[in-house]
């Protein structure tokens, strides 16, 4: 059997657990930008995830040595990775580790995030947050000597360091061999478009749902007791969104696990309650469907969002006399979701439908034209087409300038998505 090769192995201490699971858990989720995957790795080509990364502790407990998959996945490893601190460098099994790393002749692909005690070999003993086997070289023997190791590159989260973000994209920049800047503008252009699903979500949450609730409604029953039902249920659905935007709002998944989970359960139980009230008669409005997805997206859960707009999509397209802004907001918010999930082929082919329909409208001239345009030179520059990437982001710029002028959100987008692409 061929062994599994990892793109990192994680050293860590029990006591800093929470944060190797952390570490293992974004780096497995990672997706690399696709402009990125040409480039040459010391295993080869990067491909599109840096996973498998491995994590282990669970049978060292009762072994007096390292067990034989650890020094397998040792062996197998890339890079290591050292989660660094005070009970780390008292750690027999990362001292351990550290050293077949380093005999194995892969010194140079260590990197450390250091999240307590003090790098300086001039500090206490005690604070000190490297093991022995990483502070000092070692001899033909593999015991270390007295002469200082090279100081490891890496991360600092103590406070008045890094954040996690700029931590995390540090060590995939010191594993992919790329300038940290360069990535962090990439993560950051793929955060924007994430936190701008959320934000327009979050302000017309409430109304869309409002308005489709009234509208079926409306079909249903158009005597004057239903239309006071529906008042009703339209006030009380108004309040539920409100509650659920809140809480949306409150959670940040990149830094709050937790908050991330309580969000989910927030949302989960809204999706609930819609879908309660949907019979075979009277099915879930898509508009409904496309208002879920967005909020699935914001909060990065993008395989539930891409599963509601798909079927909205679906929806709009079959529904005879659907309303042409209804489609194509349909079709251009499933393109804004594929492409922060990295499927930069099927985004391309959803916002051409969605400009297409606009294009030969009334909508031509409308921020939902532009915000089509937009996206789709977002997914034209991820793909290469630059030269029509280019020719796209000038007509949403016009379009945006002729909507807004000069100093308006949309218009800073376009001229930051030609930036990129030039």
């Amino acid at each position: 059997m061929v062994p599994k090769r990892y793109s990192a192995f994680i050293s860590y201490s029990h006591a800093d657990r929470e944060w190797a699971q952390w570490l293992h858990r974004s780096l497995e989720r990672f997706v690399v930008p696709k402009s990125l995957r040409v480039l040459q790795g010391h295993s080869g080509a990067v491909g599109k995830s840096l996973a498998p990364v491995f994590i282990d502790r669970a049978e060292l407990a009762s072994s007096s040595d390292l067990t034989e998959s650890v020094r397998n996945a040792l062996d197998h490893s890339t890079f290591l990775l050292v989660v660094s601190s005070p009970r780390a460098a008292a750690s027999r099994w990362v001292n351990e580790e550290v050293r077949l790393f380093k005999q194995a002749g892969k010194a140079n692909r260590i990197l450390c995030l250091i999240v307590a005690g003090q790098p300086s070999l001039d500090a206490p003993p005690e604070t000190l947050c490297y093991p022995a086997t990483l502070r000092y070289e070692l001899d033909a023997s593999g015991a270390t000597t007295q002469q200082p190791a090279a100081t490891p590159l890496g991360a600092d989260v103590r406070p008045g360091h890094d954040d996690r973000k700029d931590a995390l994209l540090k060590l995939i920049a010191g594993i992919l061999g790329v300038p940290f800047d360069g990535l962090k503008r990439r993560a950051r252009q793929r955060q924007q478009r994430v936190a701008a699903a959320l934000s327009a979500t979050t302000l017309t949450i409430a109304s869309v749902i409002g308005y489709s609730i009234y509208r079926g409604v409306q079909e249903r029953n158009a005597a004057i007791s239903a239309r006071r039902a529906q008042q009703v249920e339209a006030e009380r659905s108004r309040h539920e969104i409100d509650v659920a935007k809140s809480e949306l709002q409150l959670a940040n998944p990149d830094h709050e696990l937790n908050g991330a989970i309580f969000s989910r359960a927030v949302l989960n139980e809204l999706v609930a309650q819609r879908m309660r009230k949907v019979d075979p008669e009277h099915p879930l409005d898509p508009a409904i469907g496309m208002t879920i997805a967005e909020v699935y997206t914001g909060l990065g859960l993008f395989s539930e969002g891409k599963r509601w707009s798909a079927s909205a999509a679906k929806q709009f397209q079959m529904a005879i006399g659907a309303p042409l802004t209804d489609r194509v907001t349909a079709a251009t918010v499933l393109g804004e979701i594929l492409l922060a999930r990295g499927e930069y082929a099927n985004a391309t082919k959803s916002l051409r439908d969605a400009v297409s329909l606009s294009a030969g409208s009334d909508l031509r001239l409308t921020s939902a034209h532009s915000r089509a345009l937009s996206d789709l030179g977002d997914a034209l520059v991820e793909t290469e087409f630059y030269d029509e990437a280019d020719s796209v982001l000038r007509d949403a710029l016009a379009i945006d300038k002729q909507l807004h002028g000069n100093s308006h959100i949309d218009v800073a987008r376009d001229i930051g998505l030609q930036a990129t692409n030039q």
